[in-house]
Formats: C-alpha cells, structure tokens, sequence
C-alpha cells in the first residue's frame, strides 16, 4: 500500500493480485504475463501455477531456472527414445562395468551418485571414466581422467560414435532391430575425424581408441552427465550424442546401463512433468499439438493458448525492456542465485506488479507488491519427483508457523 509493504490478511492480498493481473492482462494482453516456478517446490505447486497462468490467464509464458538445460535433455531423449527422462535406476550405476562421467558438477550436486561411482570403482574394481573441463576429486578414482574443454564436448562425443561405426565396434544386430535412421547418422558424422579432435584436445590417438573400444566392448555400459553438460546451447546436441552412443552400444533397456541425467534440484523432473515450462503441457506434450490441446482443454474446462512462450532468460530480458509486466515467482531468489545478477534486479524493478511466494523475506521480496508467505517441506504436504522418476511423498510433520500456507494451497 502507497509503496510500501505492510501486514494484511490473506483474503486481502490474494484479491489484489488477482485483480492486478486480470488488469495488467486487459490492458496489455496475456503475453505481458509471466510466472516463474521452482525445481524447488512441490509438483502440486508447480502444476497448479502452470495451469492457473494457461487456463485463467491464456499465457505459456512459464519457466523456472535451469530449465533451458533440463529441457534439452527432456526434448532431445523425448524424440529418439520416447521418454525424456533417466532410462534406468540410480542403483544401478555402480554394477554397471563401465561407467563414463560427463561434467564437471555430479559430486557438487548430486554426492549420492558421485559416492556410488568411487565404490564402484574402488570396490568393485569397475571401470571409471571421467569427462570434464576442470579437475574434479572424482577423477582420482577414475582409470581414465579426460579434460575436454565445454566447447570441444560435442565434438569429442561425435568422434567417438564416429570411430565405433569406423571400426565396427558397434552392435549391428540391436541397431538393425530396435534402431532406425543409421545411415542418417553415419552421414552427419561425415565431416567428423577423430584425430582432429584428438588433437585439439592434446590427446594422443591411441588412448582415444582405447577409450572407444572399452565403451564398445564393455557388458554394461551406464552414461550419467550433470546438469552444466546441457547449459549451453549446444546442449541438445550433446544429449543427442550421448543418445547415439548408447544405441551404437547396445547399452538400452539393459541392466546396469543406460543414460543418467543428473539435476542439482530435488524436483527437477517433476518440475518438467507437471508442465512448468513455455513449451509443453504436463506430461511433456508440446503446446503445439492441436490434438493434445483440445483434449486438455476438455479436462480443465476452458481454452488453452496455442502459442509457445518465453523461457527464463527471455522472461527476464522482456521484463527488463519493459514488456512483461506482471510476474509471479514463486520459490525462487534469482538475485542472490542466478547470473547476471543486477540485471535480473533492474528487470524486477522494471515491471508494474511483482508477486513473490517464498519461505523467507528475500532480496526479490524486497522489490515486490505482494510477498506471500509460504511453509517449508516438513510444514506441508506434497510430491516430488526425483532424477531418476521416482515420485516421494512428503508429510507434514511440523505446524506452520504463523499464518503460512503450504505453495500449492497459495496458488
């Protein structure tokens, strides 16, 4: 009130944001709307605020941060395998007899995985491979560490697809039964010569054949990258490349192998199922789908924009030049936890109403029209759903404090 936060009821502060964002949508249309969820919070929360923002609002533009590089992951293993997620358990990675490490983050985010795969290799003498443009404490277990700068990675997995079908190190048989499109292959990695990439690598030749050949040969074969392999733009190519090689290799649908994405977030994939993203609707099933719109569209009872949105980067360049004017963050502090830190803070200082839903008073709460005040896991009920698809309950254990509500009973 008059610029200034001050105490109120709930009933007070959920009609004034609702009646700020039917005004900002009347007057500039549902494109100068946005929300922005959080791998953070509950699927209940998170499918709630995407389904709010496309049913009431008619706006796709919907994302949370890291989901540019979880959705290259999702798209591109989508397309070729049918499912955009991890292809096998996570206890799994440890028997496997052959384990490549790709990134530079597994033991920064996921320290579970990166446990299992020093076990693996000091244990039960499997072999480790490590992939990743800085030097890593995890390559001290490894039998074969590789430094590969990010911007070389793309062509350091197509050289070794390229030199397995070379040499016929492939699998013939699982490729001509459960594979299509090898001829398209081979003529994409035409131009490819791994001996050029050894040597911007500074790698000699003979230890990158071995490396493919202990790939080919290997009974089990379990691929697992962190999340910064795909946070670039050539992220999509990298999964495909990562997909190519566990086909030529025979490695799906097999135990102890596969392809492991891995997240620093304890809700990535469900963040990505239940639809927070500009793109699709939940259950990965794109917004452009005539089909797949109408019948969601009889579900929820209403009309559903048929036009992609903007993702976080653009949300946040759009709010900065003024053209998205009300946003909803919902778990998120992208001032203290994102890049480009003090242009993410002009851009929230630009729009006309900001609503920040979170745990704690933050610095984005600080620039906000409206702060709702949020529980914490133990204070709420709720899903998640972890990186390799498993969905875990929580259960409310602790009172909330104060006049506090639960993410999804806010939205």
């Amino acid at each position: 009130k008059d610029g200034k936060l001050v105490e109120t009821s709930w009933e007070e502060a959920l009609e004034r944001i609702v009646s700020e964002f039917k005004r900002l949508k009347e007057e500039y249309g549902p494109t100068a709307l946005a929300a922005i969820g959080s791998p953070r919070a509950t699927n209940e929360a998170n499918y709630l605020l995407q389904k709010m923002f496309r049913l009431q609002l008619q706006c796709n533009n919907l994302d949370y941060p890291g989901g540019q590089s979880h959705r290259a992951t999702l798209s591109t293993l989508s397309q070729i395998l049918g499912k955009g997620a991890m292809t096998n358990s996570l206890s799994e990675i440890e028997k496997a007899e052959v384990i490549l490490a790709l990134g530079n983050s597994i033991e920064e985010n996921t320290p579970i995985v990166a446990t299992a795969m020093r076990r693996a290799s000091r244990t039960h003498a499997q072999t480790l491979i490590t992939v990743s443009s800085t030097e890593l404490a995890l390559s001290k277990f490894a039998e074969t560490a590789i430094a590969v700068p990010k911007e070389n990675m793309v062509d350091f997995l197509q050289s070794l697809a390229k030199l397995i079908l070379e040499e016929n190190l492939y699998d013939k048989d699982f490729v001509a039964a459960q594979t299509k499109g090898i001829e398209d292959l081979e003529k994409s990695l035409a131009q490819v010569n791994h001996l050029d990439t050894v040597a911007q690598l500074g790698m000699r030749p003979s230890t990158f054949e071995e490396l493919a050949r202990t790939l080919a040969n290997a009974s089990s074969l379990a691929i697992v990258y962190s999340e910064d392999v795909t946070a670039d733009a050539n992220g999509a190519k990298k999964v495909e490349a990562i997909a190519n090689l566990a086909m030529l290799t025979a490695r799906l649908g097999q135990p102890h192998s596969g392809i492991y994405p891995l997240y620093r977030h304890i809700n990535a994939q469900g963040a990505m199922d239940m639809g927070m993203a500009p793109f699709y609707y939940p259950g990965h099933v794109n917004v452009s789908d005539p089909a797949a719109r109408d019948r969601l569209s009889k579900v929820w009872g209403g009309q559903l924009p048929d036009t992609a949105g903007l993702d976080y980067r653009d949300i946040m360049e759009a709010a900065h030049q003024k053209k998205i004017k009300g946003l909803y963050l919902l778990g998120e502090n992208p001032i203290t936890t994102e890049p480009e830190r003090e242009k993410i803070q002009q851009a929230l200082k630009q729009l006309e109403f900001l609503v920040v839903q979170d745990l704690f008073f933050t610095q984005c709460g600080e620039l906000a029209d409206g702060v709702l005040p949020s529980t914490g896991f133990a204070e709420q009920e709720g899903t998640l759903t972890n990186t390799e698809r498993r969905a875990q309950k929580l259960t409310q254990v602790l009172a909330a404090p104060g006049g506090a509500l639960a993410d999804w009973r806010i939205v």
